[in-house]
């Protein structure tokens, strides 16, 4: 019986750049078996002729000719180390080795303003270090940087949603660890004691970007921020995504440089 692919399935990894650096293809779901098959098993299988929905560019890759509009994320890696790997995503977590996205060891990861670090202890928990590039800041205001930088964790650990289920509505936090606290001399983020299942969320692996971008535009070594200031509005607008910045009140055309094109 032929495959039938219709979706793909993705890891999510805490690379800066952009999406398409974050989110990684490695895999396409055949819906006839409820399987996902990585990328060079899909080939074999094309190769075959045993491959439904799918079709191949003019550069020799595959597509899916139609496909369900899912964001699947197979499972996540922080610094080389795989989190949330499910025992049928074996062939998947392979790939990725396969690829080089997956590593023996936690690799460094560099981002714009500094590097990021996992750390595994002994008693299974895990440290996350974020250390600021002291080349690129030549006069650092290190006890504003401290409060920013420990104050956005802080201020995710204090976040909470409500949960209801079994007739119970419970409080539960976005995000748990132990002591967060900042290196002076080093310039260094420490976020301690961090359980398996809290490493590789969405809401720390996004803080710490939007903390090195907040670091990036606050540096007048790198950025002008009145200019990134102005650009993020003009792509608003020339969008027309004027709520993006709250804009609402201003939501003319004549805001926008497209309008500008055949005046």
């Amino acid at each position: 019986m032929k495959k039938y692919f219709i979706d793909n399935t993705h890891v999510m990894t805490d690379y800066m750049g952009g999406w398409t650096d974050q989110w990684i293809e490695i895999g396409w779901y055949d819906c006839k078996s409820d399987f996902y098959f990585n990328l060079d098993e899909v080939k074999e299988i094309y190769e075959k002729g045993e491959a439904d929905n799918v079709g191949v560019r003019e550069d020799g890759s595959l597509y899916m000719k139609s496909n369900w509009l899912d964001a699947r994320t197979a499972f996540s890696i922080i610094c080389g180390i795989p989190f949330g790997v499910h025992d049928e995503d074996e062939n998947l977590l392979s790939y990725a080795k396969k690829i080089g996205l997956v590593k023996e060891n936690p690799i460094p990861i560099q981002m714009y303003s500094g590097t990021k670090y996992l750390e595994i202890r002994e008693d299974g928990l895990y440290t996350v270090k974020y250390t600021l590039d002291k080349s690129k800041f030549f006069d650092p205001a290190v006890d504003f940087i401290e409060k920013m930088c420990v104050g956005r964790i802080k201020k995710l650990k204090n976040r909470t949603y409500s949960c209801y289920h079994d007739g119970v509505n419970e409080e539960k936090h976005y995000f748990a660890c132990g002591e967060v606290s900042f290196d002076k001399d080093n310039l260094t983020l420490i976020i301690d004691k961090i359980p398996y299942e809290e490493v590789y969320k969405r809401d720390l692996i996004d803080s710490i970007r939007n903390m090195d971008l907040e670091l990036l535009i606050s540096n007048p070594n790198l950025i002008n921020f009145s200019n990134v200031l102005s650009a993020c509005h003009d792509w608003c607008r020339d969008h027309g995504q004027f709520h993006w910045i709250g804009d609402y009140h201003k939501e003319k055309k004549e805001n926008s440089n497209v309008y500008w094109f055949d005046k």
